[in-house]
């Protein structure tokens, strides 16, 4: 697949917020307990999972108004 641009001038116009995020192996052991007791808090706050070979495609979702809550890209 070829790379897709990434059209800027529309997700600030849109003000959009694009965050990148990473754990660390510690973190997760204290966080698990609650996310598993309680997923059903966690789960509404995601709206799409997208494979980093689809980004384009969460770049889309993210900048259309209306299109998705939260979009989360995996990688793996």
């Amino acid at each position: 697949k070829e790379p897709v641009p990434v059209d800027f001038l529309n997700i600030m116009s849109n003000e959009v917020t694009i965050v990148g995020s990473m754990g660390y192996p510690e973190e997760i052991f204290e966080v698990t307990k609650d996310i598993i007791a309680n997923w059903q808090k966690y789960a509404v706050i995601v709206s799409h999972e997208i494979p980093f070979d689809d980004v384009d495609e969460a770049l889309r979702l993210a900048t259309t108004p209306g299109a998705a809550d939260k979009v989360v890209v995996t990688f793996g």
